[in-house]
């Protein structure tokens, strides 16, 4: 995406956590593993702030 590239050229790592409706079991670990693994400060996004916002809730109870 054009996202991806323009952080990629700025030394920015991102990971794409395709959530459609509630997360996942699986997106939900896979944030999970974003967050331990990627640099911080870190932004988790969507378009309306309510998934990025509910997988991030979901990830709680599993670290």
């Amino acid at each position: 995406s054009d996202i991806a590239a323009r952080a990629a050229e700025l030394g920015i790592e991102t990971r794409h956590i395709p959530v459609s409706g509630s997360p996942t079991p699986e997106a939900v670990r896979e944030m999970v593993d974003a967050l331990d693994e990627l640099p911080k400060p870190m932004l988790g996004y969507c378009r309306s702030g309510n998934r990025s916002t509910i997988i991030y809730q979901q990830t709680q109870h599993l670290r």
